[in-house]
């Protein structure tokens, strides 16, 4: 799992033991890891897909905008990016998709924590 948040990149790996770690093999807090796990693997909606039509300052996820982004690597790399509008409504957007997804504000409130919640 990577998490960055502008600039900055907090990278976490479970390792052979099904232990998260993060680069130097610092232990992490497993309730906080797993909150993120279950916030970005779980994201839903109750609403209809919005296509943004390559407008995603409008939803807070445009690089000028800072968006925080995730990248699960399993099987398979998957991208994800989650923003605030100006209005306060919480958009998610899983890779390039042409589509970004209006969430609940929950989901970006664990997703933007401080990267220190993470470490033990």
């Amino acid at each position: 799992v990577e998490l960055t948040t502008g600039t900055q990149t907090l990278t976490l790996t479970r390792d052979a033991a099904d232990t998260w770690t993060q680069p130097g093999d610092w232990p992490v807090r497993e309730k906080e890891v797993a909150d993120l796990l279950a916030a970005v693997t779980r994201v839903s909606t109750r609403h209809l897909p919005i296509t943004h039509g390559g407008d995603l300052g409008k939803f807070g996820l445009a690089d000028s905008d800072k968006p925080h982004r995730v990248t699960l690597t399993a099987d398979k790399e998957t991208k994800l990016a989650f923003g605030q509008a100006a209005d306060g409504s919480t958009y998610a957007r899983i890779g390039d998709a042409p589509e970004v997804l209006r969430i609940a504000p929950d989901v970006l409130a664990v997703v933007a924590r401080p990267f220190d919640t993470y470490r033990r």
